[in-house]
């Protein structure tokens, strides 16, 4: 098993590499959608992985996510639709798996929490002002 240190800087890593980019990355296979594995700890739940950088999700396009291509998605998009989903379906979110599929699981909501605090305050209010105008659009 992985050092627990190793994985916990990964996952700061995919924190502050995600809010500076403003992208991510999963794995995405036309048969089976986004790139998911039983949890660790519960495996009744499923962990869909997530990664701060192309080439990370690329290393992991082998074994059980062979055929899998890495995909981008803005962060908008994932805090604000993917983690709401996942949190709904009771999935859990992976950080930077490595090629040996080592990394932290995270509750959506705590993962999108960890995500907003470390925003600077500008692009906080940024997204805030984008949400509050696509919900106006919706009624």
């Amino acid at each position: 098993m992985k050092d627990h240190a190793d994985v916990q800087a990964s996952h700061e890593r995919f924190v502050r590499r995600v809010v500076k980019e403003e992208v991510l990355w999963f794995l995405r296979s036309e048969e089976d959608g986004l790139a998911a594995c039983p949890s660790l700890d519960d495996e009744s739940r499923t962990v869909v992985a997530f990664w701060s950088a192309r080439a990370y999700a690329k290393r992991c396009a082998h074994d059980m996510w062979e055929g899998y291509w890495p995909t981008e998605l803005n962060l908008f998009d994932f805090l604000f639709r993917q983690l709401t989903g996942m949190t709904g379906d009771g999935s859990l979110a992976g950080t930077d798996f490595d090629g040996q599929f080592h990394g932290l699981e995270h509750e959506p909501k705590e993962l999108k929490q960890e995500l907003i605090d470390a925003m600077p305050d500008v692009m906080f209010e940024r997204y805030r002002a984008e949400l509050q105008r696509q919900f106006e659009e919706q009624g």
